[in-house]
């Protein structure tokens, strides 16, 4: 039999990995679920789109200006036969008439309600358009870095890198500015907040899942001799040594397994109940996903399903590291839940050291390096954060310094197991 399907064989036959895995879709459902209750008012921005389209311009405001005025008289002809009444605009109409909150007194029918509904969307987006270049007018970067380095109390050497960064992100924003990448419909992020939802709520939860299982999985493959007591047998002569090869590729190649179903399943499900059906081509750097009183700015002209596929790959990058990161701890430590436990050390570690060292201090800016600190807030990757994290390539210097570290102790690892007392 082929040693890979042996391992395999192994870790699918554990009945721990199978249960986790359900656990995880079954909490990832439950999050999506919880969420679901903004599905239907999310429609109304597909309706827009589906109408005017989501390129805000003077032709698009023409028409968006036609679809308003007609949804709003549509609402005014329900209310005037209810009320004898007429108003300028539905939120002046939610604010004078508290009818609507009697509940079985109301005059207004369920459907009346639902149409009012979807006219304070459509009135909140068409309202929100006329005061978009006002907002990023008053956006000054040069304010954001002066205000970032004077709470940062950093050392002269990483305060000219921080500045440095905001200096070269000042360029890329006139370039936002002149590309028109803010100028398009997307969720209310004030209301819904989809992208932080999406990007940090979804896939941190579906991130730390799957290191848990490629921790275990490695412990698990790489110490299954050793905890059945077989590994004299197994490892007795020259060419057993060699099956640790094996084993870490087929915890390699698991982990990307379960990435990729945890993944499917997890995201497939989000897509289906929150239609984005219109918007793939909506730059990420948009007006309206804004949730704080920084916008999200991306370091390159991103649209949402491309921004969606950088993070997939990230996140694959990532939990490939991870899992050869077990494999050095296990082949130091013979115990697949001891070699968790140390892992998560490492993982609290990793996080709490950036705050341990004064800011003040030069060594301070490599403690942010690491994948630790990079899954910590995926909505942020590719984008302006600020601080230590605000290098233009963060994130692809993490993964490849990391990838090629944790590579060269993996070899290390292989050749000092070949000559290694195994009892």
């Amino acid at each position: 039999m082929d040693i890979k399907k042996h391992e395999f064989k192994k870790i699918i036959s554990s009945p721990i990995f199978i249960i986790l895995i359900i656990i995880f879709l079954i909490y990832n459902s439950f999050l999506i679920y919880e969420k679901s209750y903004v599905r239907n008012d999310l429609k109304v921005l597909n309706e827009i789109v589906d109408n005017v389209g989501y390129e805000i311009n003077d032709d698009m405001m023409v028409e968006f200006k036609r679809y308003y005025k007609e949804n709003l008289e549509e609402a005014d002809v329900v209310i005037n036969e209810k009320t004898s009444k007429k108003y300028e605009s539905i939120n002046e109409f939610f604010k004078s008439d508290n009818s609507i909150n009697r509940g079985g007194d109301s005059v207004y029918s369920k459907e009346d309600i639902k149409l009012f509904n979807k006219v304070v969307n459509i009135e909140s987006y068409y309202n929100g358009i006329e005061i978009l270049d006002k907002k990023y007018e008053d956006i000054d970067i040069s304010e954001f870095a002066k205000g970032d380095l004077e709470e940062g109390g950093y050392s002269t050497n990483v305060a000219n890198v921080v500045k440095g960064n905001w200096d070269e992100f000042e360029v890329r924003f006139n370039k936002l500015l002149e590309n028109g990448d803010h100028r398009n419909l997307f969720f209310n992020g004030l209301g819904y907040k989809m992208h932080s939802f999406l990007f940090k709520t979804i896939f941190k939860t579906m991130i730390y899942e799957i290191m848990i299982l490629a921790v275990l999985i490695m412990g698990f493959i790489i110490n299954y001799e050793f905890e059945n007591k077989t590994s004299l047998l197994v490892y007795s002569s020259k060419k057993g040594r060699e099956i640790i090869k094996d084993k870490l590729l087929v915890g390699i190649g698991t982990t990307v397994l379960v990435t990729t179903i945890i993944f499917i399943f997890t995201l497939g499900l989000y897509f289906i109940v929150f239609d984005y059906s219109g918007l793939w081509g909506v730059p990420i750097s948009n007006y309206f996903a804004q949730e704080f009183t920084t916008p999200y700015m991306s370091w390159w002209n991103l649209s949402i399903i491309e921004y969606l596929i950088l993070c997939i790959i990230t996140a694959y990058i990532v939990e490939v590291i991870f899992s050869t990161i077990a494999f050095i701890i296990a082949k130091v430590i013979k115990n697949t839940y001891i070699v968790f436990g140390v892992f998560a050390i490492l993982v609290g570690g990793g996080l709490v050291l950036p705050t341990l060292i004064p800011m003040s201090w030069d060594m301070v800016l490599p403690t942010v390096f690491t994948p630790f600190t990079l899954i910590f807030n995926p909505s942020w990757w590719f984008m302006q954060k600020g601080a230590l994290q605000s290098f233009k390539y963060y994130e692809c210097i993490t993964l490849v310094v990391w990838a090629v570290g944790i590579g060269l102790l993996e070899i290390m690892c292989i050749k000092k197991f070949r000559k290694e007392n195994i009892n």
